[in-house]
């Protein structure tokens, strides 16, 4: 005689409301347009994030995140994304004609390892329609991804605006990338850069990307500037750094 019941299937937990990959395969069908932006964590570890154009700590990673149907679960979630390795797959299947927009397909998530050894294979499934029960449950389940930056519940019921399904008619990509536009590692490394700088070298960094090209964030930069640009903040950055401990030294001197 069997101990268990031949079907049973332990209970999902219904506050997984966030995505967590697991050891082998992870299959996913992404249904918002993400949101992107830096994570850090405060002293009592809890993940504080922050908008792509905003100042975010030195330790802040880069993620993005957007609702997903957890085919293996089933069930509607947010699914956070730091590994590069997985944000540049995405972002090249998007780039991909014979792919395009991942609202046309399952993605596959292959996790494999713990820790530093952790590898991620991603695969995309041939193209098929969103079922109507996965639609029907993520209307039944809306979520306001921009809650995420301000460490609110994103499945709370009190916003007015929640996260639309996007479309294959959509006619864009999943990161909207303009290919005369700096990449997503490009902005990254001069992002970088600037942080290390000073206060008033990143105002005035400001003023100079409004000033000398008309626009009002980092990653509107167009690429064939982006060299330009690093030189530039490379020279700033060893300059800052530089007056920095010289007025440590300084300081610590006056001291003695």
């Amino acid at each position: 005689m069997n101990f268990l019941p031949e079907d049973y299937q332990a209970p999902k937990n219904a506050n997984q409301n966030y995505m967590k990959l697991q050891q082998g395969e992870n299959r996913i069908r992404i249904l918002t347009k993400p949101i992107i932006g830096w994570e850090a964590w405060s002293a009592d570890n809890k993940p504080i994030r922050f908008r792509l154009d905003e100042k975010y700590t030195k330790d802040a990673k880069h993620f993005w995140a957007f609702v997903v149907w957890n085919v293996i679960d089933q069930r509607i979630q947010i699914y956070q994304v730091t590994q590069a390795t997985i944000r540049n797959a995405i972002e090249q299947l998007t780039k991909d004609n014979d792919w395009g927009s991942p609202f046309g397909y399952d993605i596959k998530i292959i996790k494999k390892g713990e820790k530093m050894d952790t590898e991620y294979t991603v695969n995309p499934v041939p193209h098929k329609e969103v079922s109507p029960d996965v639609i029907k449950a993520f209307k039944e389940r809306p979520v306001n991804l921009d809650a995420l930056f301000t460490s609110e519940d994103p499945f709370a019921l009190h916003y007015d605006i929640y996260d639309k399904l996007m479309s294959e008619s959509d006619d864009v990509k999943l990161l909207d990338i303009d290919n005369e536009k700096i990449n997503d590692s490009q902005f990254i490394e001069l992002s970088e850069l600037l942080q290390g700088c000073s206060d008033a070298t990143q105002s005035g960094f400001a003023k100079f990307l409004n000033d000398a090209h008309k626009i009002d964030s980092l990653n509107k930069l167009e690429a064939k500037d982006f060299n330009k640009i690093k030189e530039m903040l490379q020279v700033r950055y060893k300059e800052n750094q530089k007056e920095a401990l010289e007025k440590e030294m300084a300081d610590v001197k006056g001291k003695i």
